[in-house]
Order: structure tokens, then C-alpha cells, then sequence
């Protein structure tokens, strides 16, 4: 349910108005929607021009609302207000993020050069792969920490029965390119887990032909032989279900991990063979 944009009611304050966040919708072929928690980021694409304060001489940039595939900016020329409206742009990681339209779809010359402006401000501060990150939850469960040696976290998940608490791209916070690594871990806590690390970023990168072997180079209990990184499909873990070790299905005590695989019954399963019974944590990592 979209909530009326909210007014900016001093000079420089940053109001946004959020717009009912509800399950991921499907735009084209990828289900897609701006998740909670994400209007730093949002108003950071209109850095140039904070709300409250004018955006050209005599408009002011009054409120943004956020919705699940699109973003509303709105300004005032005197009597006279318009809407910039953001369209998510799919697919994913394709630039720009957003195509853009106009409310009216013929403007004042005045408010024409207000969303003119704040275009050029979108345009410098988007970034490839934004709407990857905007899709995912922006709070995280935090984990263990192994900062020490060159880890950083970039998703925590609590999976609890009858709830959908790991999203489809719940590794969407992991995609700078500057980490080349991943940490996956999962257990019935935050200090108790198994985990492996795998070699390449497969969140970023993705997986060659759906799956590749030999990408996990450690771990702290016996892969049995096993070492592969499989999502189907189309090979990317963030858009698909995936196995971490091996490829079998459902069953807490197989010595891997399945995520958001609907054929089992918890969206992080079998958790690398620990027999759980209950709530799980599921954490993931990055590395240089």
C-alpha cells in the first residue's frame, strides 16, 4: 500500500517516506524488490541535493518514497510540484539502475531543471550492481568475527521453522570487487559452525556452467572427499538454490549445504551434516 510522500519540515533534513515493502514481486524474468532498510543508500543517489533544500533557485527538493521497484522524488516551484519517478532497471547489474519518467509528463521549465539535476545526481552515485544491493535486507545478523585473518562479514542469517528468513539474494551485500574470496558458515549458533572457504567470489562472479570443483580450499571439519559449489539455475547463488561441498539433497546429517533449496525444509539445510533439528544461523564472509 503506497503511503502519501511525506514533507520535508526543515531546511536539510533527510525525510523519506516508506511505501509498504512486502515479498519480492517478479519484474521480467528476476524477481526483484527494494528490501527494507535501505534509505541511507537511496538518499545517498540524491547526495547533490539533500531533501528540504532547494534544488535549482526557487524549487525545493521536498521527500523521497521508496517503493518495491521504484523510487519517488518529488519538488515544489512554488505552487507548482512534479515527480520524478526511478524505475528499476533489469537486469540486475546492468547501468543505469533506473530509467526515469516525470509527473506531469510535461513540467514547468523550472521543475524540468530540478529533475534534471537531481538525474545528474543518480547518474554520479549509481553503481553497478545497486539494485543486487538494494534487494537484499541491509541489517545483518552478526557473526563470529575473523577479521584477524582478513575476513569481513556481509550477511547473517537466523533460518527459523515456518518463516522465510534467508532471501533469495542473501548474498547481495557481498559484491565489491575488491573481495575475490568467500566464508560460508552455518550452525546452531554464532560461535558454533562449520564452514568452508572457497576461492572465488561466487556471488560476484558466479559459477561456470551452473558448478565448478575445486573451489573450496579449507575447512574446519572433512569435505569426505567432496568440493564442489553448484547453484541451478542460472549459476549464481544469489538468483538460485545452491550446494556448498556436495549436491545431494535433504538430510541434516549430509556433510553439506543446501540453500533455498525447495525440496528441503529450512532455507539453509542440512548445515554441513551437524543433525540439527532446529533454528539455524547462516553466515557469510568475504576476503581479499
Amino acid at each position: 500500500m503506497r503511503r502519501a510522500l511525506t514533507r520535508a519540515p526543515s531546511v536539510g533534513a533527510a525525510i523519506v517516506a516508506l511505501v509498504a515493502l512486502l515479498a519480492p514481486s517478479r519484474v521480467g524474468a528476476e524477481p526483484f524488490a527494494i528490501g527494507p532498510g535501505h534509505e541511507r543508500e537511496i538518499l545517498q543517489l540524491f547526495s547533490l541535493h539533500a531533501p528540504g533544500r532547494e534544488v535549482v533557485p526557487g524549487c525545493r527538493f521536498q521527500a523521497v518514497a521508496i517503493g518495491q521497484v521504484a523510487v519517488r522524488a518529488q519538488v515544489a516551484c512554488g505552487a507548482q510540484v512534479g515527480t520524478l519517478v526511478l524505475q528499476a532497471r533489469l537486469p540486475q547489474g546492468a547501468l543505469p539502475s533506473f530509467t526515469a519518467s516525470t509527473d506531469p509528463a510535461q513540467p514547468d521549465v523550472r521543475v524540468q531543471q530540478a529533475f534534471a539535476a537531481l538525474q545528474h545526481s543518480v547518474a554520479r552515485n549509481d553503481r553497478a550492481e545497486l539494485l543486487q544491493a538494494l534487494s537484499a535486507p541491509s541489517s545483518t545478523t552478526p557473526g563470529a568475527t575473523y577479521s584477524g585473518e582478513g575476513w569481513l562479514q556481509c550477511g547473517g542469517y537466523l533460518d527459523q521453522p515456518s518463516s522465510d528468513d534467508v532471501p533469495l539474494a542473501w548474498g547481495a551485500q557481498c559484491l565489491d570487487a575488491k573481495w575475490g574470496r568467500v566464508r560460508v558458515a552455518c550452525g546452531p549458533s554464532k560461535d558454533k559452525v562449520r564452514l568452508i572457504d572457497v576461492k572465488k567470489n561466487v556471488f560476484k562472479d558466479g559459477l561456470t556452467n551452473g558448478s565448478e570443483s575445486g573451489l573450496i580450499y579449507d575447512a574446519n571439519f572433512d569435505l569426505q572427499g567432496n568440493n564442489l559449489v553448484k547453484a541451478h539455475p542460472p549459476g549464481n547463488p544469489n538468483a538460485a538454490r545452491s550446494w556448498w561441498v556436495s549436491a545431494v539433497g535433504c538430510g541434516e546429517g549430509l556433510i553439506n549445504l543446501t540453500v533455498n533449496n525447495t525440496s528441503c525444509p529450512w532455507e539453509a539445510s542440512n548445515c554441513f551434516g551437524q543433525n540439527l533439528s532446529g533454528s539455524r544461523y547462516l553466515f557469510v564472509y568475504v576476503g581479499k
